[in-house]
């Protein structure tokens, strides 16, 4: 029993009451699938930090690129560069005078 212990193919736990003894596994094919484990939550987590550094930077980007319209806009308060297309009521007209048509 102590040579297995000391081989490493077992654990032996001596107490009180006698000796426990656990067998350790140690198939090609566990350890094979346990280091691709591995390897995949390593590798996913890599991703992760590559996708929140540019995230990061994105963010970082359009804080410029909004100041910039800021700053070039100062006349109208910088928004009309920013703003899409105003929503309009049924029946008002567009000032190019097209008629609207709906669809129900």
């Amino acid at each position: 029993v102590q040579y297995l212990g000391k081989t490493g193919k077992v654990v032996v736990d001596e107490t009180e009451r006698g000796w426990y003894v656990t067998y350790i596994e140690r198939d090609a094919t566990i350890l094979a699938r346990q280091e691709a484990q591995k390897r995949r939550v390593n590798a996913d987590r890599i991703e992760e930090e590559r996708f929140q550094k540019q995230m990061e930077i994105q963010r970082v980007e359009a804080a410029k690129a909004y100041e910039r319209a800021m700053v070039g806009n100062n006349n109208d308060g910088g928004l009309s560069s920013l703003e899409g297309p105003k929503a309009t009521h049924i029946g008002e007209r567009n000032d190019n005078d097209e008629t609207q048509k709906i669809k129900l």
